[in-house]
């Protein structure tokens, strides 16, 4: 059956601070700023590393469509006191998913590169061998999800044996997956049935880049049953 296609519109929401515990978390702090990344999707506290000024508590991603029927699908999470719409993970048949992927995959291209020169003397530094570029499949997860180089172009993530390695933009990078495909506890809202992937990264050099960090998203929706 083919895939109805719905509507989606962004946004970002810069929040209020909140006294509540957060999903597991890594820093990004390549460069001039500092943003903490969590594995359900929140981008907190958002710093200058000189001063430690704020410039945003949180930054999350909204999401809203209308399906073929007509009806209003919302993911809009804040700080999670009232409840939660994303939970971390990629779509899946595991009930313990969101428990597993509760993490989030932090690397610098400085080990990518000398990874990929051969200066590990055949040993996969942990953050290479981690690497989450496939989910669960027998669980229904997707097969594809932190990109990376295919050495040999085999589709198979597999850096011991075959030299591949992570795919990342910037200079560090923190990858991280989350969905929607939950029962909305801060909207209410239908659930638009999807998954993000997230990768979030800056560059460390002497030009504004300095003072920049990026997000990408790529918005994936929920397969349909056979």
């Amino acid at each position: 059956m083919k895939n109805s296609t719905r509507a989606i519109v962004i946004a970002f929401a810069l929040l209020p601070a909140g006294l509540v515990a957060q999903p597991n978390s890594e820093t990004l702090d390549v460069n001039a700023l500092t943003t903490n990344v969590a594995s359900d999707g929140n981008l907190d506290e958002t710093r200058t590393t000189d001063s430690g000024k704020y410039l945003s508590y949180a930054t999350q991603l909204w999401l809203a469509a209308q399906d073929g029927s007509g009806s209003l699908c919302v993911a809009a999470q804040t700080f999670r006191q009232a409840g939660v719409d994303f939970v971390p993970g990629p779509i899946s048949n595991n009930g313990n998913a969101s428990t597993l992927y509760n993490k989030v995959w932090k690397i610098n291209k400085t080990m990518i590169d000398s990874f990929a020169a051969g200066l590990y003397s055949g040993a996969v530094p942990p953050a290479i061998a981690n690497w989450p570029a496939h989910g669960d499949a027998s669980q229904g997860e997707s097969f594809y999800l932190a990109p990376f180089v295919d050495v040999n172009r085999n589709g198979y993530y597999n850096p011991l044996i075959d030299g591949d390695y992570p795919c990342i933009q910037g200079d560090q990078a923190i990858f991280f997956v989350f969905n929607d495909d939950v029962f909305h506890t801060n909207t209410g809202g239908a659930s638009l049935g999807v998954e993000i992937l997230g990768m979030a990264y800056a560059y460390s050099n002497e030009s504004f880049l300095d003072s920049v960090q990026f997000v990408q998203y790529t918005i994936r929706p929920k397969k349909k049953a056979l």
